[in-house]
């Protein structure tokens, strides 16, 4: 019997060399970086909470109201000052 770590590992072997078959090595080798981040973070769920929760921390900074307005006015005033 083998263990869930190594049934995961599996698949997601097997689904590397779907795309590598479909895509080609170019895209393979990114995708095979992504899968191995991938099941490294399924074994970590301290890891995928601090980054979550920084995810959330960011968006909130980037996409505040105050400065997505600030951004969208200064916008309009240069296509505005183009015209």
């Amino acid at each position: 019997m083998t263990s869930p770590q190594s049934q995961k590992l599996c698949l997601a072997q097997r689904l590397c060399d779907v795309f590598a078959s479909l895509l080609g090595l170019t895209i393979l080798l990114p995708l095979l970086a992504v899968v191995a981040i991938t099941v490294r973070l399924l074994h970590d769920p301290e890891r995928c909470q601090v980054m979550g929760n920084a995810g959330h921390a960011l968006a909130e900074h980037v996409f505040d109201l105050r400065q997505v307005v600030a951004t969208h006015l200064r916008i309009y005033q240069e296509l505005i000052g183009k015209s």
